[in-house]
Parts: C-alpha cells; sequence; structure tokens
C-alpha cells in the first residue's frame, strides 16, 4: 500500500487546533503568531490516527486546563506530539495526557505543570479489551507541583492473549513529580534511561502488580538514571512490591541519603535477566545526565 504523505495544517486558535487534530492524515503546526500566549481548552483534544501536532514554531504558548477533563486523550495509532507546555488548575484533578488505546505514540519536549491532583501521563488501564503498545516519551519536563509524571497502567489483554507487550520507554528527561516518577502498575516491557530525577516527597520508581495480573512478569529496565534528593523525604529511588521487578545496570547515581527496596536486581544477581530492547539507544554516564537533561528537557 503506497504511503499517504501527511497534510500540513496551520492553526492560531483552539478551535483550529481541535478542528486539525481530529481529523486523521494532519500534520498541525501551531503557528509563531502564539508564541508566548495561553489558550485555554474547554474540554479534551481527541487526536485522529496518523496525526502530529508540533508546537516548536510557537515558543512559550501554554496550553491551560482549568476543569476536571484531560488536555489530551489518545485511544488511537501513530500519534507525536512536539513542544507543548501543559498547565492546569491545581485544585481540580485532572491528568495532562491519557492514553487508553493504540499503539505508536511519541512525545517529544513537552512540559507539565500545575497537575497536583493526578498524573501528567496516564498510559493504559485495566479494561481486558484495551492496550498501550510503543510509547516514547522524551526530554519530558515535569515541575515540583505535579503529583506524578507517569502512570503505567496494565497491559491485560496482552497478557492474556500472548501478545508482545511493546516497550514503554522514558528517556531523557527532567522530573521533579511529589511521587510516582515513573509508575509501573503491569507494563511487561517499561524502559527508563538518562533521566534526572529529583525532589520527590516519596518514592521516585516504583514497579508493583496492584493490577493482579497472573504471570504478568512485570518490569522497569533502569539504566543511568541519577536521582537527587532536593527535599524528599522518602529515601527508596526505587522501589518493587508485589511481583514487580526493576533491572538496573548499576550505573545509576544517588545523591543523598538513599536505598533500594524490593526486588531491584543488578547485573549478575539472582539468575534473572531482563527483556533487552529491540532498539538502538545511547546510554549517557550519570556524570552527564544533570547538565544535559536539563539543557534539552522541556517545550520551546
Amino acid at each position: 500500500m503506497p504511503q499517504v504523505e501527511p497534510i500540513s495544517v496551520r492553526v492560531k486558535s483552539v478551535a483550529e487546533l481541535r478542528d486539525a487534530a481530529e481529523t486523521s492524515g494532519n500534520y498541525v503546526c501551531i503557528d509563531s503568531s502564539l508564541a508566548g500566549e495561553t489558550l485555554t481548552l474547554t474540554n479534551s483534544i481527541v487526536p485522529a490516527e496518523n496525526v502530529t501536532i508540533d508546537g516548536s514554531e510557537a515558543p512559550g504558548l501554554e496550553l491551560f486546563n482549568p476543569g476536571g477533563f484531560v488536555s489530551l486523550r489518545g485511544t488511537v495509532d501513530n500519534l507525536i506530539v512536539h513542544s507543548l507546555f501543559l498547565s492546569a488548575d491545581p485544585a481540580i484533578q485532572t491528568t495532562a495526557i491519557v492514553l487508553l488505546h493504540g499503539e505508536n505514540f511519541w512525545f517529544d519536549r513537552i512540559t507539565l505543570s500545575n497537575f497536583e491532583s493526578d498524573d501528567g501521563f496516564g498510559i493504559g488501564n485495566s479494561n481486558a479489551e484495551r492496550r498501550v503498545r510503543y510509547v516514547t516519551i522524551s526530554n519530558l519536563r515535569t515541575h515540583s507541583n505535579n503529583f506524578g509524571s507517569i502512570d503505567i497502567e496494565s497491559y491485560p489483554k496482552d497478557m492474556r492473549n500472548g501478545e508482545t507487550p511493546g516497550y514503554v520507554t522514558v528517556h531523557s528527561s527532567w522530573m521533579q513529580s511529589q511521587q510516582r516518577t515513573i509508575k509501573n502498575d503491569g507494563g511487561r516491557n517499561v524502559h527508563a534511561f538518562n533521566n534526572y530525577i529529583d525532589g520527590v516527597r516519596f518514592s521516585h520508581m516504583d514497579v508493583a502488580n496492584d493490577n493482579n495480573l497472573v504471570n504478568a512478569n512485570i518490569q522497569t529496565l533502569s539504566e543511568s538514571n541519577h536521582y537527587t534528593n532536593t527535599g524528599g523525604t522518602n529515601r527508596c529511588a526505587e522501589r518493587t512490591k508485589g511481583g514487580g521487578f526493576i533491572f538496573t545496570d548499576g550505573k545509576s547515581r544517588y545523591d543523598g541519603d538513599y536505598e533500594q527496596c524490593g526486588d531491584v536486581i543488578a547485573p549478575g544477581m539472582g539468575g534473572f535477566n531482563p527483556d533487552v530492547p529491540d532498539y538502538s539507544y545511547e546510554i549517557l554516564t550519570t556524570n552527564q545526565v544533570e547538565a544535559t537533561i536539563k539543557a534539552n528537557s522541556g517545550a520551546f
């Protein structure tokens, strides 16, 4: 089947952004005239399949969500979102980006602020007929006024039918959320590398089987992450419970009074081996992570 070229659409308002994003095949470019402006979302944007939303030409644009609904809601395949700043009313529970069903998502240079009552990203849920696969989050920036950064729910359909779960990959991101910076509640393959994580009140990286999946093999591969405690009270940089595992390459950096809690497995321990990603990637030394990630994370 021949490839269909994307249709480039330039938008200058919330109404135009919504219409363009909800039309399949569009490359949606936010116009430079909106640089530094604040646009209010009165309800969720639900992108169609094969859509790209690009805010890089409008630096400083803020999409503000004043109510109890998500800013972006994904139930599609093939969605790319690049360079957006999303904010919320801290008094109202809401999530910035929810992925309910589909595969092939890439979120790059996203900034999240004031999501004080819920997570920045909600990936998947416990509905057995739904699954979310192949998600990449890169160059994310979350502030300390967020409740959480990324909450990854289960892949129950994958487990039941023996499908390949597909990776949720989080890399090159600066995250300061209060807790569950990367919380894995049932993902088979979660890969976190080159992240700078600091200042939360509770554990940074969690892996658990909170959805009670049978033979789920819930695991996160953690490589070259830099944890620093700049005001947090919990000592668990990496924590597992209820059948979850964290595999670490032994190269992460822990600045502060930290410990690893639960089944955190370093190379050569216990005979366990993580699933190895089938994509290529570059690991930074942890001496490089802080400066590199701070300089390149978040929206333009």
